[in-house]
């Protein structure tokens, strides 16, 4: 009787070990299997992360305005490298662009009208800012030069109208010209960008021209 005891005894504390065991193997699978979800979310967080560095990839090109026209010069979209969040165009060490000059962002061009006495070489700063990135360069910034030319600087050539103002007597060329005077209160120099345009825009439209052809000039009494 005693005998049966100890060994009943015995097989409970063997059965016991068993399921002990058996919870132990049981829960490996889950062990690792919970490790590896830790480490592939990881994973894709640090790509998520990844940026490339904001730098100078084209650059801007210098250019020229003519005084008296329009001027309409776009940025072009390979001037930098990087995904850009802020974009800023000034003129050098900060300093205010010119009365007759404006960015537009909305369409990423540099605008405006400069007249006679704005004619001269301006240094044109534009600068980029990226995305936040960890040890990498988040700005970058080109300067080029815009040259405001008189029209006596400029070959006849260029002054030539568009084939439809020009009109042909016996081999001789013959431009037909418009000449409109508008009367201001104000001085042509103290008018802002937005106000030139318009008013060129304007006349344009009532004359059925295109705004390339239409020049502004400051009037002088002699």
């Amino acid at each position: 009787m005693d005998t049966s005891k100890k060994r009943t005894g015995a097989d409970l504390a063997g059965t016991r070990q068993s399921l002990d065991w058996i919870r132990r193997v049981s829960a490996i699978p889950y062990l690792a299997l919970l490790l590896t979800s830790v480490s592939m979310h990881g994973l894709a967080v640090t790509t998520h992360y990844s940026c490339a560095e904001t730098r100078v990839l084209h650059g801007v090109p210098d250019t020229a305005a003519l005084v008296g026209k329009l001027f309409y010069y776009p940025v072009s979209p390979y001037a930098f490298q990087g995904k850009i969040s802020q974009f800023q165009v000034t003129g050098v060490h900060n300093v205010k662009l010119p009365r007759w000059l404006e960015y537009n962002p909305s369409i990423k061009t540099l605008q405006g009208l400069p007249l006679e006495d704005e004619g001269r070489d301006y240094q044109i700063m534009v600068l980029v800012s990226g995305d936040f990135c960890f040890q990498q360069t988040r700005t970058a910034s080109i300067t080029f030069t815009l040259h405001v030319l008189d029209r006596d600087e400029v070959k006849e050539a260029s002054w030539i109208p568009s084939p439809s103002g020009i009109r042909t007597h016996g081999g001789s060329k013959e431009f037909s010209t418009i000449v409109a005077e508008i009367t201001l209160k104000a001085a042509a120099e103290t008018l802002g960008v937005q106000d030139r345009l318009f008013l060129v825009h304007t006349l344009a439209d009532y004359f059925h021209l295109d705004p390339s052809l239409v020049t502004m000039s400051t009037f002088r009494s002699k």
